[in-house]
This record gives structure tokens, C-alpha cells and sequence, in this order.
């Protein structure tokens, strides 16, 4: 999948190298809009609507969940006894 550089139209200000997913994503929280424009990242190609280009305005992939939390160390057995040997020094 390529990256892309977009074009903010209304700001006049330019990201460079963003997936497709993060465009779709920024579309969808309208952060982005369809007449922002788009080439592929790098490239001197001419510059294009997002709403032309199918593969950025098919819907979000759903951002992956947050990782499994980690379970806390294990706890000491209440019938565990600790003694301490004071006599050493």
C-alpha cells in the first residue's frame, strides 16, 4: 500500500508520507476533507482530489485494540511465611 503526501486546501498546509489508513482515518474525524488533494508521497505527479482516489475513500480499517494488560506479579501465598534470621550481621 503507498504512502501519500495531502495537501490541505483550506489551511494551505502539506503532510508528507501518510498511509492510506491514516487518511481514511483523518477523513472520518473530518480532519480531512474530499477536496484536499493527494499524490503519492515523494513524487513530483500532479496533485488530485481525495475523492478521486477510490482506495482513500473506501471506509476506516478499525484502528487495532490496545494491548492485553499484563497481569500483576504473582501474589505470596497467605500460608507462605517469611522468618528472618536476625542473627547475622
Amino acid at each position: 500500500m503507498a504512502n501519500w503526501d495531502v495537501f490541505h486546501t483550506e489551511t494551505l498546509e502539506l503532510e508528507r508520507d501518510l498511509s492510506a489508513n491514516a487518511i481514511r482515518q483523518a477523513l472520518a474525524r473530518t480532519k480531512l476533507n474530499d477536496d484536499d488533494l493527494v499524490r503519492p508521497a515523494g513524487t513530483t505527479t500532479r496533485w488530485v482530489r481525495i475523492a478521486d482516489v477510490p482506495e482513500l475513500v473506501a471506509p476506516a480499517e478499525p484502528e487495532p485494540p490496545p494491548p492485553e494488560p499484563v497481569p500483576p506479579a504473582a501474589a505470596v501465598p497467605s500460608d507462605f511465611e517469611i522468618i528472618v534470621d536476625e542473627g547475622l550481621t
